[in-house]
């Protein structure tokens, strides 16, 4: 395998794949020649010498941005329906959350991806809060946030605790966290010029 880096990257002008080992006369999976220059921004990759596809087509990205507004709505309806619903019920909801905020940029690079999308665009976006909160909350973040029930609240809420890095820690409560979170991506994405799905058809 051969590494590149900061080499010149084209995308399919109508999907969005990966086209920089196409030639421009062989026609894209989705049939169209035509492609766009990518920034490479800060990308490091290895070459096999066989020619692969650079993206995994089970990753669709809106199928994951759509699981994480559906996860936010599901943690709306804990938070405001008291149904008998437990604490052990919302941390699984929040985490779901959680979890698949973060994978969202996993997505975005892994797959089909939109070309405005970027990967240091995506690093600088999570190296911020909310969604440096949200990458914590996984298994690998290093135990540096955790979810915390608020004792006797009914309908059940949570705190999120977050010990910043050589700061004060902070507490954010988990639906609101959530919400900052999906705003943040809706920021993101509208800013890169990509239009995101929605359950309304």
């Amino acid at each position: 395998m051969t590494g590149v880096l900061g080499a010149v990257q084209y995308s399919c002008a109508d999907c969005g794949r990966d086209a920089s080992l196409r030639p421009p006369s062989v026609p894209c999976l989705c049939g169209s020649t035509a492609r766009l220059r990518a920034d490479p921004e800060d990308s490091y990759r290895l070459v096999s010498d066989r020619v692969l596809p650079w993206f995994d087509p089970f990753k669709d990205w809106t199928v994951k941005y759509l699981q994480f507004t559906w996860n936010v709505q599901q943690l709306r309806h804990v938070y405001s329906v008291d149904d008998g619903g437990t604490a052990e019920g919302l941390r699984k909801t929040a985490l779901m959350t959680f979890t698949s905020c973060a994978e969202l940029a996993d997505w975005l690079v892994a797959g089909p991806e939109p070309v405005s999308v970027t990967p240091g665009a995506l690093a600088r976006l999570f190296a911020i809060e909310p969604l440096s909160v949200a990458r914590a909350l996984e298994p690998a973040g290093g135990g540096v946030a955790r979810l915390v029930p608020v004792a006797f609240s009914r309908p059940p809420h949570a705190w999120v605790d977050y010990r910043r890095p050589d700061a004060k820690p902070v507490r954010y409560d988990a639906l609101d966290l959530a919400e900052r979170c999906l705003d943040a991506w809706h920021r993101f994405l509208h800013g890169c010029g990509v239009a995101v799905p929605s359950w309304e058809r």
